[in-house]
Formats: structure tokens, C-alpha cells, sequence
């Protein structure tokens, strides 16, 4: 049976838009897991009208549907006072509305109760007393293929609790809690939203006690010490001024007397809305705001927070540009603090690693564990919260460096050595730059920034002077962790390149090795996959070009044949893919091209002579 999504007309004054009520489509139960049936007890589990675990969102039709992960808590009780409870997992069903569950042998009973969602307890007389969660989440995933976390801009969570009750093995479900919808649309970053009921006695999370009333649970929040009188929903996003971020708060079934406020909170300030009208949410509806475009109404401060301060007071930063700045702070190490907004708890920064070394940029989480530093001493500390950086100087001790004028010089040091370099800015790409060493042609190397580009944004002909580490990626040398920079001069000119290594033929292309970086000229028909772009060479399938994060936009050379200027950057992935810094791309026809794109037998091509870089 299928429902399409309908609007229900609720005015409250101009900030709800509409209410959504759900229904499910029921299918034929696919198997998903084998168990024997003898050990154990087999519950049947329907999602009843305007229920769900997940909503697939199809033509304007939201579809109910079980996961395959979800479980259910059960309990099963008898008339004799004796009970059992059990978490079942779902052996059938996923991917549709009605699913089984398989519970232990043991767990037979006159009457069962069973509960879906997050934190569920329950009393000694044998009834559910949900918890309700004050902190709510998007559904987040690890996406290998772009290394970073993605948030799913849907329904997807373990926010909407369900509840059902049955004296034999089969179940329906249905919803305890109305769902409060909130689009968001900007450019900053949003750490969380934040919902408060205007009359500050209603609790909106916490335990509840659960009673079923004509066929329909109800929840009863007792105003005691377990109650919470707000909800915090994590966004952790940056917004697209035009596509919402969508935020779905599971909240209470109640009448919320005098409206309420929502609190935005963004990496640099925050932004508050509310209605001050009463407003009623019931069981198993979507009620939505107004999409709100995201301004800064206050700015934030930030300070540091930690043991040095009993955790109860802040050592205030200074902004400075888009920056939050503490110079010549005693740290000791071991030592923990965090950072947070506004002398609260509501916005704060902590570190995954939580150790840190002098000298590094680390990357902050919201809401992540305590830091330290790794040694006792005077520190300037350089905070970014919208791109959540901080950088950590140790001033009380210079570095000890090791100054490299050549390529074979950097390349013989050990690993985490800090080099001081200086030469010119060759190529750039998305995390990085290429750059020469002691102003020679074939002494060039990378260096790695990753994605925080604040201290400086590579620019062609800049002559620049740094301390760094040395690493090895890609069994090459590379330069990364910046501890000091310096711009020496800002001219921008592209010297050109007078050696090369000659790729164009496909039999060269894949049997080249190569031991340095050096600039390379191959050709073959360009594809995206995935997140990564890759060059197909005719005739060879051991081996293919991978340029690395591109600047330029490639749009217009995709499933085309092109030829590749740029810097060779190791072999990645046992040799498959040439990785390459991107500085030129061309069409070339089947026919061929000019000499200047792929040179002709009278161009003599070398791979080791050097020649002084001359201005």
C-alpha cells in the first residue's frame, strides 16, 4: 500500500510549513539471516500506520522500511511476576516493512513488550520507561573512496522510537514521538541546533513513563532529576546557500505552551529563532519550520578550558582577522583543555590524537576528547574554528633543523627530520605544491599542506623559504608539517620546462620507472571514477595516469583523449597509478597534435642534466 506525502495546513504563525504523517508499503520478507529455528523464538515485527525505522523517499512517496542491522529490546513477562528481556536481531525482512526477529529459546512469556530506539529501561512491574535522547545526530558514514566522513541529508537515525506490546510473537509497531524538521541553507559551518520549549518547565528528553491509551502509547515525563528541558541536534556541516541540510529532532508528543526557540550555532557565532504561540506536536507527524538561511546574529569568543582552570573558567583568545590568537601560554605536558565558544559547553573543540607534538596543526572535532601537549613549555596557540585548526608554537625552544639545498640531500635524511628549504613554487594542486630546491630544474620536491592552505595559498613563481618535515609517501621524499614559512618573493611567472620525460609512447608509459619527481608528458582519454581523475593510455592496462586533486575544472575534457603536462609524484597502489601533478591539459586528436604538446623525433629528451633557473 503506498501514501503519497500530503500536506497537512497548520498555522502557527509564519513558522511551520506543513506536517507529514507516514505510512508504510508493505512487501514480500526477504531472507537475510539463517537460524535454527529449534534455539530460538521467532517474533514477527510490522510497522504499523506511521511507523519507521528508515524512509526511502521514491516519486514523492516515503516508503517505511526495517534495516539490516536493526534490533529490537523485548520483554517478556508472566503472571507469576517472572520476566525476561533480550535484545533480537533481525533475521528477515530488511529492505521491508515487516521483518522477524530471533530472540534466545528462553524467552517465552503470557504477554511481551518490545521497544525500538536508543536507551530503553524498565521497571520491575514489568513496563517500558523509555529514555529519550537529549543529544540527536545525523546519520554519518566513513566513505573510504574520499576519506572523509559524509552526512546523509535524510531520515535515516535511531531517533524515532517505537513501541508495541502482543500476547503471542507478533508485533506492531508504532511511533512514540513527533518530528520537528529543520532545513538550514548558508555558507558556515553549523555545529548544532539547539531546541527550547519558551515555558522552561516542560522536559522535552529524559526517562519517561509509558502507558498505552486507546491502542496508542503515550509518554509521561516526570519533572525530576532524570528530566532535560532541551535537545541538541548535532549538524557538524557546512551549509549550501541553496540545497538545505536537513535536521529531523524527535521530540514528544505534547502541547508546547508559549512556542519555542532554536538556537543555531555555527563555528563562529549563532543565530536564534522562535514561535510564541502554542504549539501542538503529535505522535508519528513531520512538522516543519520555514527553511532558515543561516546569519550570525552574535559572534562568538573563544577561549581555552582545561585542567589550568579547574574547568570552569576560560583563557580568553584574541580575534585576529578570522582568527582566535593566545601567545605565550605556559602548558605543561599532559596537561588537558579544550576549546569552546562563549565560556559554554554548547560549542567546544577536542582533539581525536590528543597528543600534541610542538610545531603541529591538528585537525579539532566538535565535542571531541580532551588535548595535551606533548612537552612542557611557553606555546602560541592560533585557533580557526570555521575550518576547525589549530596550530600549537613552541617559542621557548628554536627547532633544530637541517638546511638541504639539493634533492639527494633531503632524500638521505631519516623520516620526521625538520629541513629548512628555500627555492621557487613549480605547480600547485588541491593539497599542495611543487616546488624546486636551491633554485635547480631537477631538484624538485612536494610538499604536502593537506587541506588547510591559511598559511599560504601556492602561488606559480613565488620564491618561498620554510621548516619542515621529511617524510617518504610513494617511496619518494616529501616535505610536510610545517613549522615556519616565509614568503621571499611574491612574483608570479611560469618559468616553463626545458627537461621532461618523453611518455607519449604507450610502451614507454608502461614500463617507466622513475626515481625523483620530474616532469612528465603523457597522453590517453580522461575518466572520473569515483572522486579521482584517471587517464586511460591506449593499449596499456597494467598502468594509468591519476591526476592529484586537480585545480582546474576538467569538466570539458572528460571521455576525451588529452595530453598531460606535469609533475610526476610517485606510484601508487604497487605501481597501477602514475600520480601527477596536473600543470597542463590539451585535446589532441586521433590524428595526432602539434609538437609542442607531443614532441616530434627531433626533440632530444633527457632526464637528469640540470640547468640554473634564470629570472
Amino acid at each position: 500500500m503506498k501514501k503519497v506525502l500530503f500536506g497537512c495546513a497548520v498555522a502557527v504563525l509564519a513558522l511551520f510549513s506543513a506536517c507529514e504523517n507516514l505510512e508504510p508499503q508493505v512487501q514480500t520478507v526477504t531472507s537475510t539471516v539463517k537460524v535454527n529455528t529449534e534455539d530460538a523464538v521467532i517474533f514477527t515485527a510490522d510497522l504499523g500506520v506511521d511507523t519507521k525505522t528508515y524512509l526511502e523517499f521514491e516519486e514523492g512517496v516515503y516508503k517505511t522500511r526495517w534495516e539490516s542491522a536493526d534490533n529490537i529490546f523485548i520483554l517478556a513477562t508472566n503472571s507469576d511476576s517472572t520476566y525476561r528481556y533480550e535484545h533480537a536481531d533481525i533475521i528477515e525482512g530488511a529492505g521491508t516493512s515487516t521483518a522477524k526477529f530471533a530472540a534466545s529459546v528462553n524467552m517465552k512469556g503470557e504477554k511481551y513488550f518490545a521497544y525500538y530506539g536508543a536507551n530503553s529501561y524498565f521497571s520491575y512491574d514489568g513496563k517500558f520507561s523509555p529514555e529519550l535522547q537529549e543529544y540527536q545526530y545525523r546519520k554519518a558514514y566513513y566513505d573510504e573512496e574520499i576519506a572523509d566522513v559524509v552526512y546523509e541529508n535524510n531520515l535515516e537515525g535511531i531517533y524515532f522510537p517505537m513501541y508495541a506490546e502482543s500476547d503471542n510473537t507478533s508485533f506492531t509497531f508504532k511511533n512514540l514521538c513527533s518530528i520537528l524538521k529543520v532545513d538550514l541553507v548558508g555558507t558556515d559551518y553549523i555545529e548544532n541546533v539547539v531546541f527550547t520549549p519558551n515555558d522552561k518547565t516542560i522536559p522535552v528528553a529524559g526517562r519517561a513513563e509509558l502507558t498505552m491509551v486507546n491502542g496508542a502509547p503515550e509518554l509521561t515525563f516526570p519533572t525530576d532529576t532524570l528530566a532535560r528541558y532541551s535537545v541538541c541536534f548535532y549538524v557538524q556541516e557546512t551549509l549550501d546557500p541553496v540545497e538545505p541540510v536537513s535536521c529531523y529532532i524527535s521530540l514528544p508528543a505534547q502541547t508546547y505552551t508559549g512556542g519555542f526557540t532554536l538556537t543555531i550555532n555555527s563555528a563562529s557565532g549563532s543565530m536564534t529563532v522562535e514561535t510564541k504561540e502554542d504549539v501542538v506536536l503529535e505522535r508519528s507527524q513531520i512538522r516543519a519550520v520555514p527553511t532558515i538561511t543561516y546569519e550570525n546574529q552574535v559572534s562568538n569568543t573563544w577561549g581555552l578550558c582545561g585542567v589550568m582552570t579547574d574547568w570552569t573558567t576560560d583563557i580568553q583568545m584574541t580575534l585576529v582577522e578570522q582568527y582566535f590568537v593566545l601567545e605565550d601560554l605556559a602548558l605543561e605536558a599532559g596537561q588537558e583543555f579544550k576549546f569552546r565558544a562563549n565560556g559554554e559547553w554548547t560549542v567546544n573543540y577536542g582533539y581525536v590524537h590528543q597528543a600534541i607534538e610542538p610545531g603541529s596543526t591538528i585537525e579539532l572535532t566538535a565535542n571531541g576528547p580532551n588535548m595535551y601537549v606533548t612537552e612542557t613549555g611557553i606555546y602560541d596557540i592560533i585557533l580557526d574554528p570555521n575550518a576547525g585548526l589549530a596550530q600549537f608554537v613552541r617559542t621557548d625552544a628554536d627547532p633544530e633543523y637541517v638546511t638541504c639545498e639539493t634533492y639527494d640531500e633531503v632524500a638521505a635524511l631519516p623520516d620526521n627530520t625538520l629541513v629548512l628549504l628555500e627555492g621557487i613554487v613549480f605547480a600547485s594542486y588541491g593539497r599542495g605544491f611543487v616546488m624546486n630546491i636551491g633554485q635547480y630544474w631537477d631538484n624538485c620536491i612536494l610538499v604536502y599542506q593537506g587541506t588547510d592552505q591559511s598559511y599560504y595559498t601556492p602561488v606559480v613563481g613565488n620564491t618561498v623559504a620554510m621548516i619542515a618535515k621529511k617524510v617518504t609517501y610513494n617511496n619518494l621524499p616529501e616535505i610536510t608539517d610545517i613549522q615556519a614559512f616565509e614568503v621571499l618573493s611574491d612574483r608570479e611567472y611560469d618559468y616553463g620546462y626545458n627537461n621532461y620525460y618523453n611518455l607519449m609512447d604507450p610502451e614507454v608509459f608502461k614500463t617507466i620507472e622513475i626515481d625523483r619527481y620530474q616532469y612528465v608528458k603523457y597522453a590517453g582519454t580522461l575518466k572520473k571514477e569515483g572522486n579521482y581523475y584517471n587517464v586511460i593510455i591506449d593499449g596499456v592496462t597494467e598502468r594509468m595516469g591519476s591526476l592529484e586533486f586537480p585545480t582546474q575544472d576538467l569538466t570539458e575534457f572528460l571521455d576525451k583523449k588529452v595530453a598531460i603536462e606535469g609533475y610526476f609524484i610517485g606510484f601508487f597502489s604497487g605501481g597501477k597509478y602514475l600520480k601527477t601533478v596536473l600543470k597542463s591539459i590539451q585535446l589532441v586528436d586521433d590524428e595526432g597534435s602539434t609538437e609542442d604538446v607531443i614532441p616530434g623525433d627531433d626533440i632530444v629528451v633527457t632526464s637528469k642534466a640540470s640547468s640554473k633557473v634564470a629570472e
